[in-house]
């Protein structure tokens, strides 16, 4: 899985630097998985460390393919059965439009943006001492689908509101909000 890479650079920063990346970063983003990553790392202040260890969950639950353990030299067998796996990705994508489990993937988003009560955890931390976050998402029930933001931040006070994206096919502008979610 391509975003196992990503963890290990993170880890090779934060050893480097003897810093944890919120200790790092005044702003941190993503998408997917990503999502899930800048949450664990912004918000709930993980090491990369622990981020490794959710990802690897996260490649059992969430997509199709297995994830490869440690130091894990890959067999003619595995490798067989990850062109299988990717035939029926594929397919996925074709039929569904994603290569992996949309719903399983928000399930464990929501779950990272929530505290141990279930309480949404962007709001709470607006006023922390902490990176600020923002998770960009698709709004797939409109069409064309749109762009959506959700961030644990608000717009400075009195920032005007300005258009941030245009829709030259329906022309439509939509405007930014001073809420937590914003569709762009």
């Amino acid at each position: 899985m391509k975003g196992l890479a990503t963890v290990q650079i993170l880890q090779e920063i934060e050893r480097g630097t003897g810093k944890r990346m919120h200790e790092l970063f005044d702003l941190i983003c993503g998408t997917s998985t990503g999502g899930i990553f800048a949450s664990a790392l912004g918000i709930k202040l993980m090491s990369s460390d622990q981020l490794e260890e959710i990802y690897r969950n996260l490649g059992k639950v969430v997509f199709s393919e297995p994830v490869q353990k440690k130091n894990e030299a890959a067999t003619w067998k595995h490798k067989l059965d990850q062109l299988y796996k990717s035939s029926s990705q594929s397919f996925r994508v074709v039929a569904k439009g994603s290569k992996h489990n949309a719903e399983k993937l928000e399930k464990l988003l929501q779950d990272m943006c929530a505290d141990e009560d279930g309480d949404d955890i962007l709001i709470e931390t607006a006023v922390k001492n902490i990176p600020k976050v923002f998770l960009v998402s698709t709004l797939a029930s409109v069409t064309p689908a749109q762009p959506f933001i959700f961030r644990n931040y608000q717009y400075p006070v009195g920032k005007p509101e300005v258009p941030i994206a245009t829709s030259k096919s329906s022309g439509t502008t939509m405007l930014g909000s001073p809420t937590t979610g914003t569709q762009l």
